[in-house]
């Protein structure tokens, strides 16, 4: 049996390929016999939990950094020949583009995924005043029981929480 690697122009190693976390990924490799259905794919360590097969792409819902690593496709050819493609799928944190006109809205989090929450904020603003991100949970009556809030007041970068102990504050800046 004849083997046989593919490489990318300008690509020593596998083709890198970037998503965030919670895409769904679809991986397709060579394939120049056209026949889908007689690819195969393997990672070191197995194949994440959920995936599946479709036509010879292998699909990944909702990717985390875990899943991260080279993906092997192994397509049999005429003669026995095998077409071997690696994709080297890399998972990095979701990091929106804002530009201060609209608000990013994200899908509704749990309560235990909002006290939980790990916020990363890189600011380079000369504004005096604004909201740079606000998410709160209410109760049945309307009251919020879970808050995360962080906003400019008078050139300070202000973080107020509430997690169902009480209401916190740090200032940051100036």
């Amino acid at each position: 049996m004849n083997t046989f690697e593919m490489f990318f122009p300008g690509h020593t190693n596998a083709l890198p390929v970037i998503h965030f976390v919670g895409d769904t990924v679809h991986l397709s490799c060579h394939n120049p016999s056209g026949s889908a259905h007689e690819a195969t794919w393997d990672r070191s360590g197995g194949l994440p939990n959920g995936h599946h097969v479709d036509h010879g792409v292998l699909v990944l819902p909702a990717v985390h950094k875990q899943d991260e690593g080279v993906y092997n496709c192994v397509v049999a050819g005429e003669e026995k020949q095998q077409h071997i493609s690696e994709v080297d799928l890399q998972v990095d944190d979701f990091v929106p583009d804002f530009h201060g006109v609209e608000p990013i809205e994200f899908a509704p989090l749990t309560d235990d995924q909002l006290r939980q929450l790990d916020v990363v904020v890189t600011l380079n603003t000369t504004a005096d005043q604004g909201i740079l991100f606000s998410t709160q949970r209410e109760n049945e009556n309307g009251q919020p029981i879970v808050l995360h809030e962080a906003r400019i007041r008078e050139g300070v970068v202000r973080y107020e929480y509430d997690v169902g102990y009480g209401r916190g504050k740090h200032l940051l800046g100036r």
